[in-house]
Order: C-alpha cells, then sequence, then structure tokens
C-alpha cells in the first residue's frame, strides 16, 4: 500500500466533515434526509468502511490509477458524507475546531497541495504504523501548517489574494 494515498483519505476526511456538517444544520431538505439517514442508519455506519476496504483491495490487487475521480472515490466521499451528516445531526452545538476549520476552509482548499507534496516525501518513521503516522501527519498538515501559512499570509498586503481574505 502506498503511503500518500491514505494520507490522501485522511485529508479528504476534514473536508467531508466540513462539508456535512454546513449540510446537517443550513439545508431544508436536510431533515428529510437526516430522516432518510436515521431509517437506514446500520447501513450509513457500515457502507464508508466497506468501500474503504474495497478502494483499498482494488488499489492492491487492480493496481488502479490513484485519482479522486474514480467511481469507487465518488461513493466513499458519499457514503462518508452520509456519515458526517447523521453524526453531526446529533450534535446540538457547532464545535468551534470546525467553525475554524469552515473559516479557513479556501485557504485549506488552496493550500493542501503545496503541503502535501510537501509531506509526501517525508517517509514514516519505522516505529510507527500508517494509521497513527497518516493520523498525525494530518493534524500537523491542517492545524500547523495550512491555517498558519494562511493566517502568516494575510498579514502581509497582498495575502488576501493569494489564500483569500479570512
Amino acid at each position: 500500500m502506498k503511503t500518500g494515498h491514505l494520507i490522501n483519505e485522511v485529508f479528504w476526511l476534514r473536508c467531508i466533515a466540513c462539508l456535512a456538517v454546513t449540510f446537517g444544520h443550513a439545508l431544508q431538505i436536510g431533515n428529510t434526509v437526516l430522516a432518510f439517514l436515521s431509517k437506514y442508519k446500520k447501513i450509513v455506519f457500515l457502507m464508508p468502511f466497506v468501500l474503504l476496504v474495497c478502494t483499498l483491495l482494488m488499489n492492491k490487487f487492480f493496481l488502479i490509477d490513484q485519482s479522486s475521480k474514480r467511481v469507487d472515490m465518488l461513493l466513499y466521499a458519499a457514503s462518508m458524507i452520509f456519515l458526517f451528516m447523521y453524526l453531526s445531526s446529533k450534535v446540538k452545538k457547532t464545535p468551534k475546531l470546525i467553525i475554524t476549520i469552515s473559516n479557513y476552509s479556501f485557504s485549506i482548499f488552496l493550500l493542501n497541495e503545496f503541503f502535501f507534496l510537501v509531506f509526501l516525501y517525508v517517509e514514516p518513521p519505522d516505529f510507527m504504523n500508517i494509521f497513527s503516522y497518516s493520523f498525525i501527519v494530518f493534524l500537523l498538515n491542517m492545524l500547523s501548517s495550512i491555517i498558519t501559512t494562511a493566517y502568516l499570509l494575510n498579514e502581509i498586503s497582498i495575502g488576501k489574494y493569494l489564500v483569500v481574505k479570512l
């Protein structure tokens, strides 16, 4: 299994979680969707894991090109959106971390590829498995590098044109 693909999926979770929270709290149609998700909550919880396993198996055995444009990634992303929508509907107040991520979302989108390429060349230490390494890289990428870079770039006069005014 290639390290970059799993890290990319962890970064997808961040975007999907913010999108799901937004859908769960803002859309009028949300109640209808949430009723549907509540009715089939076992499937909502099961599908992301099933589709993740299918995606990883296809990568391993069929050597499919790693891209977000694949049908299996589309299904996986949709299942994660539904899962986070369902989970976020159970939360009454939006957490401050989600609000912060939402405020920086476009900057995260613009800077993510740059930092993804930086972390792609960093090999995990021998004492760490791929899952813990991916989680740590996710936190480093989102909290320290992207948000800090976006904040610092907004401090200079042309920063708002580079990463959007915060």
